[in-house]
Formats: structure tokens, sequence, C-alpha cells
């Protein structure tokens, strides 16, 4: 299990690959989680080089802007690139773990790694509220401190 902001039982697995489904626009809906507002006006993020997952919380090239197109590096080496805002994308390597990061827009990106042993999220407090969030209208709610 790789270290992330918050961990997240067994239990919460399958519903890390629901979240792509449960995003939703501004207006949001009773079953998804809206991105807050502001994202449109974000200019893109001037960042050329690979963001490690730790730093999500802490790099300051990545305050302020939409991180459309950084690519972020997870502690084993996988990377994903980041897409438009209210998009998550995943990654399932033959390993059978899975690798999700989400663009949030304004509150920045959350990332997520899933193996046999729970969930690790890391990214901005807002960004990783929002990830729990969607986690718990799936029904993974398991949270460990």
């Amino acid at each position: 299990m790789m270290n992330g902001q918050k961990v997240f039982s067994k239990g919460a697995a399958s519903a890390i690959t629901a979240i792509t489904f449960a995003l939703t626009g501004c207006q949001g809906d009773s079953e998804g989680v809206s991105i807050p507002a502001g994202y449109e006006d974000l200019e893109r993020c001037a960042v050329d080089r690979p963001v490690p997952v730790e730093e999500l919380a802490t790099d300051p090239a990545l305050r302020d802007c939409d991180p459309q197109g950084v690519t972020v590096i997870y502690p084993d080496g996988q990377t994903i690139k980041v897409d438009e805002v209210g998009a998550a994308q995943a990654s399932f390597p033959q390993t059978g773990n899975s690798y999700e990061l989400t663009n949030w827009g304004v509150p920045g990106i959350s990332a997520a790694y899933d193996d046999s042993a729970g969930i690790a999220v890391w990214g901005t407090r807002a960004a990783v509220k929002l990830h729990i969030e969607v986690l718990y209208k799936d029904g993974a709610g398991y949270l460990q401190d």
C-alpha cells in the first residue's frame, strides 16, 4: 500500500472504478459530486515535468490554474496525464491494482491508488475531500485513520 492522505479499507475497492461516472458539472445532481465553480476561468498550469502524487497538495505550480495535460507520477513509477476538468482517468495494469486521477478544477487534482490493502488518496485537502465524497456516494463508507 502506498501512503496517501486518506486510506480506505478494501470495502471501497469497487467504488474507485465508479468515480468516472459519478462526477457532474456545476449544477450537479443527487447522485454525483459537483465540480466547484470557477474552473472556467482557470488558465492552464505551466508545468513541464512530471509531478509526484506526494506533491499534489504542495506544488505551487499547480495553484490557481487548470492542470490539464500535466503528468502525475505515482511512487511506483506509474504515470497518468491529467485530463479536462471533471474527468477521471483510471489505469488497471496487469498487477490488478488500479490508479485514478481526477481534475477537480479550482480544488486541484486527486490521485488514488487501490491495491489489496486498501485505497490511498493524494491531493489538496479540498480535492481529497471531493474524492472521498465520491467514494462514499458509491457506497464505500469504510474510512480508516
